[in-house]
C-alpha cells in the first residue's frame, strides 16, 4: 500500500496517481521486514507531468527514515533510471544494499501535485517495462526440436511435441515451454 504520510501529512489519489506531500514530506512504501530487489538491475520511476516541488526519489536500506538514503532528484526530468547495484547514500561512499530495502518513495518540498505515471523493476538495458510474456517464435530456433509443454501452474500437458506444431495444437493461453513463458493468443 502506498503511504502518502511517511513523513508529514500528505494525500494520494489512487485514480489519478497524484501524490501531494506535506511540507518537506515523504510518501511511498514501507517494508517492515525489508524487500529484496537484488534480482533486478534497474528501478524505473516515471512521472506523468513535470514537478514543481523539487521532487526526489529516495531509497533506504535501514528501517529508519532518519538514516542516510540514496537520493535521485528529478529536476526537470520526468523519468529516473536507478541502477540498483550502484546506489550510494547521498554525500557518502556507503553503498545501499538492494537485498534489504525498507523505505522507498518520493520526497518533496510539498504543496504541489506529483503525478506518478509508473514505477517498475526491469533487467532490460533499454529500461523497458517487462511484460513477462514471450513471443512464441522466440522460444527456440529448431522447429523440429521435441519439447515438453506445461500449463501456467506447472502441470505437463504435452510431451515430446514438435516446436513447429505447438501453435497449431494448443488453445490460446499462457504456457511454459522450456524455461520461458509463452502466450498463444489465437489459433493459426
Amino acid at each position: 500500500m502506498f503511504n502518502p504520510s511517511i513523513y508529514s501529512t500528505g494525500t494520494f489519489n489512487e485514480t489519478s496517481k497524484t501524490l501531494k506531500t506535506g511540507q518537506y514530506g515523504f510518501g511511498g512504501w514501507v517494508y517492515n521486514s525489508g524487500v529484496n530487489l537484488s534480482a533486478y538491475k534497474y528501478l524505473i520511476i516515471k512521472l506523468g507531468a513535470t514537478n514543481t516541488s523539487g521532487a526526489s526519489f529516495r531509497i533506504f536500506d535501514e528501517n529508519n527514515y532518519w538514516t542516510g538514503c540514496a537520493t535521485y532528484d528529478f529536476g526537470v526530468n520526468k523519468q529516473i533510471n536507478i541502477d540498483l547495484a550502484s546506489m550510494y547514500r547521498s554525500g557518502s561512499t556507503t553503498k545501499i544494499d538492494p537485498s534489504h530495502l525498507y523505505i522507498i518513495g518520493l520526497w518533496s518540498t510539498g504543496g504541489s501535485d506529483i503525478v506518478i505515471s509508473n514505477v517498475y523493476l526491469t533487467n532490460s538495458t533499454d529500461y523497458s517495462n517487462p511484460t513477462a510474456i514471450e513471443d512464441i517464435f522466440n522460444t527456440g530456433t529448431n522447429e523440429n526440436e521435441l519439447i515438453d509443454v506445461y500449463n501456467i501452474i506447472g502441470m505437463k500437458i504435452q510431451s515430446q511435441m514438435k516446436r513447429s506444431e505447438m501453435i497449431k495444437n494448443l488453445p490460446p493461453g499462457l504456457y511454459i515451454v522450456g524455461k520461458r513463458k509463452v502466450m498463444i493468443t489465437r489459433k493459426y
